[in-house]
C-alpha cells in the first residue's frame, strides 16, 4: 500500500487481520475518513501511522484516530484537517497523559505559531482565562477583557449586549485553552527530539 492508490477505502479491510502491524503508512494513497475508521482495528499494536498527504481525511475522522491509544507517530500533514479537529485530538491525549509526535498540516502549523495574534495569549489580573465565569461577569469587566483580547487581535468586538460579549469571550477562552493544549503537544514532541 505504500506508495500506491487504493481503489476505495473499503479496500483497507483486507489488513484488519494484520492484528500485530506496528507500523502503517498510507502516504498519499487517496484514502479518506472512511479508509481511517477501518483500520481502527489496529488500534492495539499500531505505534506508527502515516496518513499524510491525503486531503480526503479530514476533521470527522478524528473520532477514530482518538482510539490509537499506543501511537507515538502520526503523520496527518496534507490531509484536510483543520484547527478544530486537531484541537479534538489533542484533548484527550493530554488528559490520558499520551506523548506522540505529530506531524500536522501545514494551515494548521501557521495557526499555532502565529497564535499570538488571534487573542491576548496571557492574560493577567483582573482579566480571566476560565471561561466558565464569563456568565458571572459585570459589563463592565466583560468590556474590559474583550479589548485586551480585540487589542491584539482587530477582529474580535468588544461591545454588544452583556449576553453576546459573554459568549465571546467564553468562546475565546475555550479557543485559548485548546490551542495552548495544542500547542503544548506539538512543543513536547518538539523538545523530544532535540
Amino acid at each position: 500500500m505504500v506508495g500506491g492508490r487504493l481503489q476505495e477505502d473499503f479496500d483497507l479491510i483486507h489488513i484488519q487481520s494484520l492484528r500485530e502491524l506496528g507500523k502503517l503508512v498510507l502516504d498519499g494513497t487517496g484514502i479518506g475518513n472512511e479508509g481511517v475508521f477501518h483500520i481502527v482495528s489496529l488500534k492495539q499494536y499500531l505505534y506508527h501511522l502515516d496518513l499524510s498527504n491525503n486531503p480526503m481525511i479530514d476533521d470527522d475522522a478524528i473520532p477514530a484516530l482518538i482510539l490509537f491509544k499506543n501511537l507515538d507517530y502520526l503523520s496527518i500533514v496534507g490531509t484536510g484537517i483543520k484547527m478544530p479537529g486537531l484541537r479534538r485530538l489533542a484533548t484527550p491525549t493530554q488528559k490520558e497523559g499520551r506523548e506522540i509526535a505529530i506531524e500536522i498540516p501545514s494551515v494548521c502549523e501557521k495557526y499555532i505559531d502565529n497564535i499570538e495574534k488571534e487573542y491576548l495569549l496571557q492574560p493577567a489580573p483582573p482579566l480571566i482565562v476560565d471561561p466558565t465565569v464569563c456568565s458571572m461577569l459585570s459589563k463592565a469587566a466583560l468590556k474590559r477583557n474583550l479589548g485586551a483580547h480585540a487589542a491584539v487581535n482587530s477582529s474580535i468586538l468588544a461591545s454588544g449586549t452583556r449576553k453576546e460579549m459573554a459568549e465571546r469571550l467564553k468562546n475565546i477562552l475555550e479557543t485559548r485553552k485548546l490551542d495552548l493544549i495544542v500547542r503544548e503537544m506539538l512543543t513536547d514532541e518538539d523538545t523530544e527530539g532535540a
